[in-house]
């Protein structure tokens, strides 16, 4: 029991000797990251056979890219540039049906840390953000299915995070945001202007999510650190088809 309360009490110990270095978050460092995720995901339930025999072949294929570049210009305060890319494939057994859902986005957002002696750091941030979907040919029947759609969706992330350096450079972190995004329609599928409800406007179409992301940070030797990619899951796919119906 001693060793075990003695061991705890290193760890502890420890862990306050490996508070963050304050140099990382000085004026003038920079900060870059990315993340690639390819899924392959088939249709069918795995544990039974009848479905995996009705699905057999039919999968989802998503495709995401992330990237990030950030200047601290004053101490604490990160401005982020935060490109990125997301496609999504759904494909029957033989190819005859194909969907596509392709999405690329623009995102600017800063960060302010809040640091002190201890390994706990926090910050405040918020996140905007420009997603052009346009429409993507795929198949229907065998045959050639044009789609000439075109949207837009505006998003804003107001942030706050909470991180525990286990040593120098290495912090987990829990993050909670609440997204408020609109997707506006500007073409149909077949390339005519999309007509909303009469009366209705832009503020008319926003909602909101919340979102809780658990992760890493590794803040480099030299003052650059990763920065979180964000993966667009399968809900947020079925998200976007839903708002397109």
């Amino acid at each position: 029991m001693k060793k075990i309360v003695l061991t705890v009490a290193v760890l502890f110990c420890a862990a306050m000797l490996w508070a963050q270095p304050a140099d990382i978050f000085d004026a003038g460092n920079m900060e870059f990251g990315g993340e690639l995720h390819l899924t392959w995901a088939p249709s069918a339930y795995i544990t039974d056979a009848d479905s995996r025999e009705a699905n057999e072949g039919e999968y989802n294929m998503f495709l995401d890219a992330t990237g990030s570049i950030g200047l601290f210009v004053m101490d604490k305060l990160s401005l982020q540039f935060m490109p990125g890319l997301f496609y999504w494939r759904k494909s029957d057994d033989n190819g005859d049906d194909i969907n596509n859902i392709l999405d690329l986005s623009l995102g600017i957002g800063c960060d302010y840390y809040f640091t002190g002696s201890s390994p706990m750091v926090f910050s405040a941030g918020l996140d905007t953000g420009l997603t052009i979907v346009p429409g993507v040919d795929g198949k229907n029947n065998g045959a050639d299915n044009p789609d000439d759609s075109l949207a837009l969706i505006f998003s804003i992330k107001p942030n706050a995070t909470a991180y525990y350096f286990v040593s120098e450079r290495l912090a987990p972190y829990v993050s909670l945001n609440t997204e408020f995004y609109n997707y506006n329609i500007i073409k149909n599928n077949d390339g005519s202007s999309y007509d909303y409800d009469p009366g209705k406007g832009f503020m008319d179409y926003w909602k909101m999510q919340l979102n809780v992301t658990i992760g890493f940070k590794y803040f480099l030797p030299t003052g650059f650190r990763f920065l979180d990619g964000k993966q667009r899951s399968l809900p947020d796919a079925m998200r976007i088809l839903n708002t397109m119906k």
